[in-house]
Formats: C-alpha cells, structure tokens, sequence
C-alpha cells in the first residue's frame, strides 16, 4: 500500500472508530473521548509524516484531512443521536483550513451553516460537536449562520468575507450549503472593486504597524512583509477578482504566467515548510523566526554549513530572496488588477508623466535634465506605472534599466510596472565591465543617489532586481546576509538602504536637532556623492569577510572609479568604509577629552574631509541601529570627540588646548547659574577641587547638584551620601560623594545591578579635602532601569527615589559583597550568543592611568563583577566606560594603583589580566 493510500486509510479509520464507540458513550463521556481519539490520530498521523517529510504543503494536507474526518465522525455519530437536527446543519472549513492548509498549531476555523429560523433547534447537535473538538485542545473558532445571515455578516466584515472566500464543505445537507454558496457569489461579483480596495488598504495598513520591512533578521513569517500573509493576500485578490479557487485556475484564468505560477507555488511551499518547522519546535502558534530557532531549522531543512556561509544563514538568505519574489509577484497581480480597471489608477499631477505616453518632456525638461537621463524614447506609462516600450531593446541598451529608476525616482515618484521589473531582473545579472565602467549611467545613477525624492525606496526597488547589486558588486554580495547580533534588525544591505534613508533626513534638514554637526557638513559639502558611496559600502567588511583588508579596500575601489575621478577622493572613502566603526568605539570606550587619545585618534584619522566623511556615516549607522545605539549620551561623546578631533587636525595640540579651555570655561559659567546663591568665592574653592575628569564627564546641571551634595556631607560629620536623579529618555543618575575606600566603585555598580539597572555612563575621580581634612571620593553613574523608570507600580516618583537614595547610602558604608541573585531580563536573549572573552591593555592613550578594555557576552551585574575584580587585587578605578553592542559587553577602566600610580609592569598587569578573564569566562 502506497504512503498516501495508508494515510487515507488512516482518515476512514478514524471517521469510523468515532460512528462506531460513540453510541456505547453517555453524552458526558462522548466529549473527552472522543476528543482525545481525535488528538491522538492526529499526533500520530503528524508524528509519520513529519518523520518522512520536511515539506510544509504534504503536512498541512495531511494534518487538514485528519481533521477532517474528526470532524465528519462528529457530525455523524451527533447524527445517532440528534437525527432530525442533522437534517438542519452542514458543517465548512473556512480560512486557512478551507484551503486546506493547516500548520501544527493553528486556528481550525468552522461555519456551522444551519437552515433558516433553525439556529436553536441544532444547538444540541452543534454542542456535541463542539465539546469534542474543544476536549481535542486544539484551537477552534466557531461562527454559526444561516445562508442568508452568512452573507449579510461578510457584507460587514472584511475578515469574515475574507475567511468565507475559501470555504470548503465537509459534511452535512448539501442544499443548505448551495444556497450559502448561490448568495455568496453574487454577494462577491457585487463586490469585487470594493473587496480588492479593503484588501490591500488592509496589506498597507498592516506592513505600516511592525512588519514594514521584509528584511528584517527575526522576520515574523505570517504577517511580515514578503511572508505567507502577502501570499494569501494574492490567492484572496485572484480568488474575488477572477472567481478561480486554486493555483492552477489562477493560472487559466490569465492572473499567473507559467513562470509566476511556478514562482508562487515554490515560495508558498518554502513559507509553509519553515512555518510548520517553527510551530513544532516552539510546541505553540510562534510566527517570529528568532536567532535561537534559525540553525535549529536550517538542519531540519537540510541547509548545510558552506566555506563562507553557515547553515542559517543559508536558510535566511533564502528567506530573504523568497519575501522579495512575494513581493514581486503582489505587484504583478496589483498591475494586473490595474490594467482590469478594478482598482482606480494611481493619480499623478506632474506634467512629466502626463507627457510620457507621448514621447515629450513639455514643462518638466527644465527640472529633468537631458545629461541625467539620455533618451526617452523607449519610456511610456501603462496605467499610471512607468514601463518601457520595447523590452526587447534593453539588453543592448542596459542604460536604459538606470533610466527607468531615474525617471520613477524624480519628483513626483513614479511606480515602475511589474513588467519592466521582470525585464530588468532577467538583464541585470549580464551587466559586463564596460557597461559598469559606462560614464552615462555613472552620470544617471549619480543623480539617483543624489536628487530622487525617495533615494532609499528606489534603491531597494534596483537591489530586488539585481540591478545595484550588479552594478555594485560589494554591495551584491551582502544580498540577504545576516549579521548575528541583537541590534542587528535588518539584513546587511536593508540596514545599508535605510542608512542612506538616515543620510537623505539628514541632507532634507530633517534630523537637524538631533545632528546637527552632520547637517552642516552635508549643506556645506562641495559634492554629497561622497557621502552617499561611503554609507553605500559601509559594510564591504561583512560582504568580503573570508578577503584581506588590502584585498577589500581594492573590491571597493573598482566599485567607486566609475562614479569618482578624484584618487584622493577615493582614498578617504576607503579608509572611512574600512575604519566605519572608530569613531563611536572611540566616543563610547575612551574618555575622549584626554589629549593623548584625541591625537591618536586624528593620528588615524588624518584629515578634516575623512573626519567629516566618518561623522556622517557614523550618524546614519547608529541611528538605524536604534535607541540603544544613538541616544543623547552616544550623540554628545560623539559630537565631542569630533569637535576636539577638528580642534587638533587644523590647528594641532594648541587646537585642542584651546577647545579644552573653552569648554570648561563655558562649563563653570553654566554650572554657576544653576548655583546663583553661591558666592564667587565658594564657586572658585568647589572647582578647584575637582580632577579634570569630571568637567569631560558631567553636564552643568549635575555639576551643581553635585556642589550641593559636597557642601551639605562637608557641613556634617557624615562620611558621605548620595543622591538620586531622574533624567530624561528614561535614564537615573546616582551621584555618591564620600570617604574613599578600596571597592567604592564596585559597591555603586553592584547595587545598581541589583536594582535592575545597566551602567550607561561613569565616572570616579578624587575630591581635594577642605582645608586640613581628608580626600573624597566621587563616583557618578547615569542608569538605566529594565522598566525604564524608577517608580514601581503604585509607587510615587519621590519614593521610589527616596528608597533608590537610601540603597546607594548604604553602599558608601558596606565594604562587603553584595548579592545579587539577578533575574535574566524579560526578553534577554544574550545566552544565544557567544562572545570569546578579550582583555587589552593601553599605557599610552592616558597620561595617568592604565587602559584596561575588557570585552565578553553581556550579562547582569558585569560590570559589577569586573570592578570587584579589580578591587581585590588592589586597584584603584579612575573611571569607567560602557559600551554595549547588543550580547557584546565592552567595559574599559582607567585604572591606577593605590595610592594613585600608573600600572606599567608587565607582571602586575598580568595579574589583572587573569582576574578579569576568570570573571569574563563566567558566561
């Protein structure tokens, strides 16, 4: 007997064991066992085909008819007991299950179609069905109708009309059924523009919420972009429009051609394969395709680990080329929905697309220049979407693909017909040397990059064909890559593309508050080509990771010579695309205001125009990056660092003395109008005390609040305190002013620890006594909470700071361990990730102190553990940087040893060496 007949045989089996003991059950009894016949066929049947198969379309079936005959033995042995009922009642499959394409641990949706004026007089009947299928503990939603209620219901509800589209009878009185089915369709054939019109308002509005992009690292397989939503969304318009229930009537009917047909039924089968993978490891309905389940599916699915390119990323990045063939496929059916006139042409005022069909550019060639753009000979639009003429011709004209994003790209855009995109992905892959090398489309793809009302659409549209990625070839390699990491969002080249979307905010003035130092460069800039081609290739290094760093700078130069005559030009672009991640390493694990550092810094740097070039690519790359990675704190160390870097490269180390001077100066006069009741006297003496480090570290406002704290413990015999700050964007500030002793650092960063918080910002630095008493200590931290804010639930904001307070005052006065008993943060998800532990030393960046980095997989209380460590073998922090980059934790300490020397002996930093690495091997 063949696979297939034995799971048949299987589905009657079961139908007949319900019909067969159901009459021997009590009606009690009935529910629980007979639900727990149907779950357990089910497991098993589940259980065989999924050992024999990994393809999500033969589960799916197979799972949709055993329920099937579950539920048709419910209706029949229901039937035994209710008879007259059953005449009354016909039982469908809707939605997904109407198609038959059920995932382990989805909805079983149902219609219980009854006669009219019938719905209580099958209420018996439909009860015993129902507590069976629920003792089943699979998921079942339920409506129950009549014909006519049926309909009036789908008129008013686009996800019952959706859901009723693919209903599938499974048993019961058949005339019921054709009278559901005789209103239902003139109801559709009414409705049809108005149906495709909700439909993809509904598409839009969906993939504006969370799922915008297809390319996002944990992608949500259901509802995301490019996944099996989208799929359905284009079986529903084919469905409604054309009245065609299946793929292959699809494809008769015109919707499809045979490629497009092919293509849909070869991503749906790879959508549904990973969907059901993931509901069977997650043992729930999880649509989220997350970093930990990612290798686990790609084994399953029989990708295996190449030279460059593990398993996961194998399967993502067939992920990735699958959501952008969905996406594909739904503008074909778009179009054609279009071209039928079901769905009202998209409307546009210029006078350049009016125009089009004719051949003349009219008002519009003063805006469009003839240089940019060539010929437009071979240009015309088909209901409202721009298309060429003779497709024919483009493969001996492959300017003319750049032209056609060109046009589509300049104010007002454009959409591009389905037809054309299919062109150019067929022709893209042949572009030669002399193509790329070609100075016109150098000159069109320049004002592409540079002068189109949406540059970062019209580059993801030509990445979709291959277009960029042929013309780029560094850029064609990140092509659904990922980069394992929890800030990662976005595959290597969508995290490229929304980068120039940052760049085009910035050059538009629109993130002008934020970055301001980037605004200016960009509206002062001679040519912003430069900028668009470094933040272009800003991940060469991740495209050619198995390549030297001579052999990448050399990858990128062939990529830029077309667009770029000036060598010098070039040179900067390279080494900014090759050091892309100096300057926000720098501004987040230095103390950037020390002189020593700043020259080393520009010593690398080596001009203003590679300075400029770094801080906008630096800008727009945090900024994709997220809150974590480009909040105020990130943008002030950075707009510092480059303000002391400029200071040093145009007029050296007298330069940045007199930038350092400024700033301090500036610093004191602010600092003294929040202190207006001091006198001048008193304002001289506090500063005058304090180390140079805390005028680099702390804004006005918490240097005054910091006055007040040591005038009120200088007052008193108190061997110090501390004080509680709520700062904005959800961060605290602790400030602790106090007797030093050894483990001071160390006792702040771990009660912090155990009140949930992670360090964003520290500083620890001596105090001069007043008069003949003895030295202080100041240790300031700014904090963030995991509920990013201090208060608790039913908590007051002044309690809740008043306890904070009470915890830090403690820490002043207990040398001891603090235990932390840290729960793992809701969500954390660093354990997936592993960090090889790293320890460096630096005696040359400071003056004063050992650079101590240490880098290792993030975890609560770090840096609490680290600062121990260094407590107990004697070492004094100056102060401390944190800097986390997703599951990577990099802690740098500026470290002296008691009572205040500079660590310069190799034996004694080796000891160093093996007590932190002991607490970063602690994973």
């Amino acid at each position: 007997m063949s696979k297939s007949g034995g799971q048949k045989r299987a589905s009657e089996n079961l139908r007949t064991a319900i019909t067969r003991i159901a009459p021997e059950l009590s009606f009690r009894e009935s529910s629980f066992k007979l639900g727990q016949l149907i779950r357990d066929t089910r497991s098993d049947s589940y259980a065989k085909v999924f050992n024999r198969t990994r393809k999500g379309e033969i589960i799916n079936k197979r799972l949709s008819d055993v329920t099937d005959a579950g539920i048709k033995g419910l209706f029949e042995a229901g039937a035994w007991h209710f008879p007259e009922e059953a005449r009354y009642l016909a039982i469908l499959a809707v939605g997904g299950y109407g198609r038959g394409a059920l995932a382990p641990y989805s909805d079983i949706d149902l219609l219980f179609l009854h006669a009219p004026y019938a719905r209580q007089k099958i209420k018996p009947l439909t009860d015993f069905i129902l507590y069976a299928l629920w003792d089943t503990g699979f998921s079942i939603a339920q409506c129950v109708h009549s014909p006519a209620s049926a309909v009036a219901f789908a008129k008013e509800d686009l996800s019952g009309n959706t859901s009723f589209l693919d209903a599938r009878m499974l048993i019961g009185e058949q005339s019921i059924v054709d009278d559901f089915r005789a209103r239902y369709e003139k109801h559709r054939q009414q409705t049809v523009r108005e149906f495709v019109e909700a439909k993809l308002e509904e598409r839009e509005q969906r993939l504006s919420e969370d799922h915008a992009s297809r390319y996002q690292v944990e992608p949500d397989v259901k509802e995301g972009k490019g996944g099996v939503r989208d799929l359905q969304t284009i079986h529903w318009l084919a469905r409604y429009t054309q009245g065609s229930a299946s793929l292959p009537e699809h494809h008769e009917a015109g919707v499809f051609s045979d490629e497009e047909a092919a293509s849909y039924r070869k991503s749906l089968d790879f959508m549904w394969s990973v969907r059901v993978q993931m509901h069977d490891l997650r043992g729930r309905a999880d649509e989220r395709l997350t970093f930990d389940i990612q290798p686990a599916i790609a084994e399953r699915l029989g990708y295996q680990d190449r030279e460059r390119m593990p398993a996961a990323e194998r399967l993502m990045k067939h992920y990735f080329i699958t959501a952008a063939e969905v996406g594909r496929l739904t503008g074909v059916i778009c179009a054609s929905l279009e071209e039928a006139e079901l769905k009202s042409p998209r409307l546009f005022v210029s006078s350049l697309f009016q125009s089009l069909n004719k051949g003349l550019f009219g008002a519009s060639a003063k805006r469009i220049r003839a240089d940019e753009i060539g010929h437009t000979d071979n240009f015309a639009l088909r209901n409202g979407r721009l298309d060429f003429v003779d497709h024919a011709s483009v493969a001996q004209s492959p300017v003319d693909m750049f032209r056609l994003f060109r046009i589509a790209g300049r104010a007002p855009a454009c959409d591009i017909h389905p037809d054309a995109l299919k062109t150019v992905a067929s022709e893209a892959r042949f572009l030669d040397k002399a193509t790329i090398s070609d100075p016109e489309i150098a000159t069109c793809f320049e004002a592409i990059l540079t002068d189109t009302e949406d540059t970062e659409s019209i580059l993801r549209d030509m990445t979709e064909v291959s277009l960029l990625g042929s013309y780029f070839p560094v850029f064609g390699r990140l092509v659904g890559r990922v980069k394992y990491g929890l800030f990662r969002t976005y595959t290597l080249e969508e995290h490229t593309l929304k980068s120039i979307g940052i760049l085009i905010d910035i050059m538009h003035e629109g993130l002008k508050k934020e970055y301001p130092i980037s605004t200016g460069i960009i509206l002062n800039a001679e040519s912003v080509l430069p900028y668009f081609l470094a933040v272009a290739l800003q991940e060469a290094h991740e495209a050619l990771p198995h390549l030297s760093v001579d052999r990448v700078e050399r990858e990128v130069r062939k990529s830029i010579r077309p667009l770029l005559a000036d060598k010098a030009r070039i040179s900067d672009i390279i080494w900014v695309v090759t050091n892309h991640k100096l300057m926000a390493g720098t501004a987040a694990r230095r103390n950037i205001m020390e002189a020593r550092l700043v020259q080393s810094f520009c010593e690398d740097v080596g001009s203003v125009e590679r300075l400029n070039l770094l801080m906008v690519l630096t800008a727009c790359r945090l900024r994709v990056l997220g809150l974590q990675s480009s909040d105020n704190w990130t943008r002030r160390d950075i707009t510092v660092l480059y303000e002391a870097a400029r200071a040093w490269l145009e007029n050296g180390n007298d330069g940045l003395e007199k930038l350092l001077l400024k700033r301090r100066q500036s610093f004191r006069n602010k600092t003294a109008r929040y202190l207006n009741d001091w006198s001048v006297p008193e304002l001289e003496k506090f500063f005058a005390r304090l180390d140079p480090a805390f005028f680099d570290g702390a804004t006005p406002l918490s240097a005054a609040r910091f006055a007040r704290l040591t005038k009120s413990v200088d007052q008193t015999s108190s061997s110090g305190k501390s004080i509680v700050t709520e700062l904005d964007s959800g961060l605290t500030e602790v400030m602790v002013y106090s007797r030093d002793r050894p483990g001071l650092y160390a006792s702040v960063a771990g009660t912090i620890a155990a009140v949930g918080g992670s360090v964003r910002a520290s500083s620890a630095f001596p105090v001069t006594a007043v008069g003949k008493g003895v030295d202080m200590a100041a240790n300031i931290f700014v904090f963030r909470r995991d509920e990013g804010r201090v208060a608790a639930a039913g908590e007051s904001d002044s309690e809740a700071l008043e306890k904070l307070t009470e915890r830090f005052d403690e820490a002043i006065t207990s040398p001891g361990e603090i235990s932390l008993n840290v729960e793992p943060r809701i969500g954390d998800r660093t354990g997936m990730f592993e960090v090889a532990p790293e320890i460096i030393f630096d005696q040359d960046a400071s003056e004063d102190s050992l650079i101590v980095e240490t880098r290792g997989l993030d975890r609560p209380g770090l840096l609490y553990e680290l600062s121990s460590a260094l407590r107990d073998v004697s070492v004094s922090i100056r102060s401390a940087y944190v800097a986390t980059y997703g599951e990577l934790a990099i802690d740098t300490f500026y470290v002296q040893d008691l009572p205040g020397y500079k660590i310069t002996d190799k034996r004694r930093q080796e000891v160093i060496r093996r007590k932190l690495k002991t607490v970063l091997l602690q994973q």
